[in-house]
């Protein structure tokens, strides 16, 4: 009774330790997630940053920019007036002709550079494109590499079956000679009670027999061993007509990689003469409209250049000095916009975490998180108001009384440049039109081409997939003779599988070897006796012996009458089971998890009420596992042939019965997935954890839920 108290109770020293360890680690885990979302505050923070930091460089940029523009120009119409009124005509037109003919070395610079571009990008296309040959041929090799190994491993599996085959043969064999010589034995035992002449007789009868027997077997693995041969023939057969249509074919695809790069780089390189070609010649009009221009403002600029050079000046320095002052009045807004919006995020990220969004803690946060933020903000406010109010007023516009209207002039030379342009343009992107569908008909007489290759080779191949088959049907029909034999051989093989699952069993009936497959949808359950070696050393080896035979009865009691659970193993203290391997794609692995909990609450309860009269013991208990995920299954050993399942699952599935406590269930992640609606789970403390792979949580399996009873948090749970 001591012991039982022992084994139940939990020490109080330990549950509190364990609750202070919770409370800490719920601590812990709650200033990381703080910690999480203010490193990923200060990341969104940094970014915005920089993006603000980098448009504000930009428009700086910018603006300093258009003003050395403006300065520019403004300067050039100075110097232009000026050189204007102090020069004569003559003298213009001859910098216009200057101006000419620099403009023609610039506009040919120009054309050289982009020719050489277009021989350099023609150059980086080729030698991308020979690498990407070179990578096609590299993968093909590798292919054809892989597709011998393949022939290789598939012929090697072929004879390896074959010879399982002949194996099975000889065994099917040793087995009616060893029927033969115990006849021949009861013949000698029954020679003490006959005559000689009986028993002479009868061992010539079996010598006979014996010899018949020989000369079939002999038979039947000459037949299989023909058969064999002639599946290899048409196994290589087959192989040598895919390898030949898949080099074929890469050839093809090599040739059409190239030949599409030669026809791309031709209509690059027409597209690219026909812009040059227009861009001359707009450059040429826009040439001709200058000198047009520039001869209107020789006749007009001596009269007018001495009074529009002080309005000129006067205007320049007050619009410098407005544009100098409205962008940086923009530019401290902008500054002062960014933190404001920077302060609602940091207050709403705040909230969210439930933190203060003032006094002194919020200044600490806001310290450590917006480290860029300046201290002169909350006084710039009034600053932004009280920078600057400059004057909105609409330029002076200088007007003349009398004079040529330029602007008429250049607006109506720009616009027939405009007309040209878009002219121009049409005609570029006609050009493009038309290389564009170019090469989409050739990409379609490419893959016309690539189908007509495939089609051939699907026709060849099913002429020699005809050609195998009706071999093998001849093959089949003088093959036939041996039906009565080879059923005598399936009995001897239905006996030595007969303990194998239904599956196993109806393909070893129909003559076939069963493949090591894979099992999905699977679950499985273990048990173990807990404490066996003490039990072992306070009991006598018939009471051990009894106390497995009252266990292994008792918990095939529970599974008795279920066809779909099959029995892994019951080595002594263990016993091991798997549901759905008899049902793949009938049954849902949900379905299937559900019976294994069902199973491990009434193996626990058999056990539980378990007799014990004559044991060392007053009574025993179990811990279980269950999981549920796939696994591959496969018959090993020949001679003595054994169902066994492989994989991750049974790997979690002994970590779960290896972790799990007595009297209780130890449930995978899976399970509990799977079947948390319809049971009541805990949390237990161990994790599963496999090579390569990440820890995984496990469950305490308690009792099923009932629909009354059922709180929305084990709902949800």
């Amino acid at each position: 009774m001591a012991s039982c108290v022992q084994q139940t109770l939990i020490d109080s020293e330990t549950l509190d330790f364990l609750e202070k360890q919770r409370a800490e680690d719920t601590k812990l885990v709650e200033s990381i997630d703080i910690e999480k979302r203010h490193t990923e505050f200060i990341f969104a923070h940094t970014e915005r940053f920089n993006n603000w930091a980098t448009d504000e460089v930009y428009i700086q940029k910018a603006n300093k920019t258009a003003a050395a523009f403006l300065a520019d120009l403004n300067q050039d119409e100075l110097d232009s007036l000026m050189k204007t009124q102090m020069d004569e005509a003559a003298s213009q037109l001859q910098i216009q002709e200057d101006e000419r003919t620099f403009n023609i070395i610039i506009q040919e610079m120009r054309s050289l550079k982009a020719v050489c571009d277009q021989n350099k990008s023609a150059a980086v296309k080729m030698r991308r494109g020979k690498k990407l040959i070179r990578e096609r041929r590299h993968a093909a090799l590798e292919f054809l590499s892989r597709f011998e190994e393949k022939q290789k491993r598939e012929m090697k599996a072929l004879t390896d079956a074959h010879a399982r085959k002949i194996k099975q043969m000889d065994l099917s064999r040793n087995v009616v000679l060893r029927d033969v010589e115990d006849a021949e034995i009861r013949v000698i035992l029954r020679g003490l009670e006959f005559n000689k002449r009986n028993a002479k007789e009868e061992e010539h009868r079996l010598k006979l027999l014996s010899e018949k027997e020989s000369k079939v077997h002999k038979a039947k693995v000459l037949v299989l061993m023909n058969r064999n041969q002639l599946e290899i023939e048409q196994l290589r057969e087959r192989h040598i007509v895919q390898r030949k249509y898949t080099i074929r074919y890469l050839e093809l695809e090599t040739d059409i990689v190239d030949e599409n790069d030669l026809i791309l780089l031709e209509h690059e390189g027409q597209e690219q003469a026909l812009a040059n070609s227009l861009k001359q010649a707009a450059s040429e009009l826009e040439s001709e409209n200058n000198t047009k221009i520039l001869k209107i403002q020789i006749d007009d600029s001596q009269r007018r250049v001495k009074h529009a050079i002080g309005l000129l000046k006067e205007r320049n320095s007050r619009e410098s000095a407005k544009v100098e002052a409205k962008q940086a009045y923009e530019g401290r807004k902008r500054e002062f916009e960014f933190w404001a919006q920077e302060l609602v995020y940091l207050r709403a990220h705040l909230t969210l975490l439930g933190l203060p969004t003032d006094g002194s803690e919020f200044l600490e946060t806001k310290k450590r998180l917006l480290i860029r933020f300046p201290e002169s903000m909350s006084s710039s406010v009034t600053r932004f108001e009280e920078l600057l109010e400059w004057n909105d007023d609409p330029d002076e516009i200088i007007m003349f009384e009398d004079g040529v209207n330029i602007e008429a002039h250049r607006a109506k030379e720009n616009a027939q440049l405009h007309a040209l342009l878009r002219s121009h343009q049409h005609e570029v992107n006609l050009l493009k039109q038309k290389n564009a569908k170019l090469r989409k008909m050739k990409l379609v007489q490419q893959q016309k081409a690539l189908e007509t290759l495939l089609t051939k080779q699907q026709s060849q191949l099913e002429a020699l997939e005809r050609g195998h088959s009706e071999a093998m049907k001849e093959f089949n029909d003088a093959h036939k003779i041996q039906a009565t034999q080879d059923s005598i051989d399936t009995f001897e093989i239905e006996k030595l599988y007969s303990e194998m699952p239904s599956i196993v069993l109806e393909t070893v009936k129909h003559g076939g070897t069963f493949e090591p497959r894979q099992f999905n949808d699977l679950a499985f359950l273990t048990a173990n006796l807990v404490g066996f070696a003490d039990i072992s050393r306070t009991s006598t080896p018939a009471q051990i012996a009894a106390l497995f035979e009252k266990l292994n009865t008792a918990l095939e009691t529970v599974i008795e009458g279920k066809t779909d659970v099959y029995k892994l193993s019951d080595q002594g203290d263990s016993f091991s089971i798997v549901i759905g391997l008899n049902s793949q794609g009938k049954t849902s692995i949900q379905e299937n998890a559900l019976e294994a909990a069902d199973l491990a609450h009434r193996m626990n309860e058999a056990v539980r009420r378990l007799d014990m009269t004559g044991q060392a013991v007053s009574k025993v208990q179990i811990k279980l596992g269950i999981h549920a995920g796939s696994a591959v299954g496969g018959v090993f050993r020949e001679s003595n042939p054994q169902f066994v399942l492989l994989g991750e699952s049974m790997l979690v599935l002994q970590a779960m019965e290896k972790t799990s406590r007595a009297s209780e269930i130890h449930a995978s992640s899976k399970v509990h997935e799977l079947v948390r609606s319809h049971f009541l789970f805990d949390v237990s403390e161990s994790t599963v954890v496999l090579e390569g792979k990440p820890k995984v949580a496990s469950w305490w399996l308690m009792e099923r839920k009932s629909r009354k009873s059922a709180t929305p948090f084990e709902a949800a749970q």
